[in-house]
């Protein structure tokens, strides 16, 4: 199975969805372990087995809309200013829905990029929180 869409929810138009998902399958500045360009879909595939309902929180992840946007991928020997840019304007162009935008991928190098699209789609920096998930095997 190679999921599309997170959870294997339908997705949502972007102007409808809830939670705006960039896919960003990069790895060219990690310079322990590799794998990183497969993070977005070894998620996605992961989120297949990930029970919906949350009995804490009384919350169903399926009441969510989500949106997947079409994943930037590097271009050939593209250097990483060049791929960094294209992710930054395809997350500030996401940031022109009212949903949460969320970068999916294994790069540290990303995190600026997308905060800095957050900043220029906040309404305020008192707004703006930015989370980044590290994982290791």
């Amino acid at each position: 199975m190679n999921p599309t869409t997170l959870f294997a929810l339908p997705d949502s138009s972007p102007q409808d969805a809830d939670v705006l998902l960039l896919p960003l399958p990069y790895e060219q500045t990690a310079c322990y372990g590799k794998g990183t360009a497969r993070a977005p879909q070894a998620i996605w595939q992961a989120s297949t087995h990930v029970e919906l309902w949350d009995e804490e929180l009384d919350f169903d992840l399926d009441s969510l809309r989500f949106h997947t946007a079409p994943p930037v991928k590097p271009v050939g020997d593209e250097p990483a200013e060049k791929y960094l840019a294209r992710v930054q304007a395809a997350a500030e162009a996401l940031h022109q829905h009212p949903g949460l935008v969320v970068g999916v991928g294994g790069e540290h190098s990303l995190t600026p990029p997308l905060a800095e699209a957050a900043v220029g789609g906040a309404a305020s920096l008192a707004s703006l929180t930015v989370v980044q998930i590290d994982a290791h095997s």
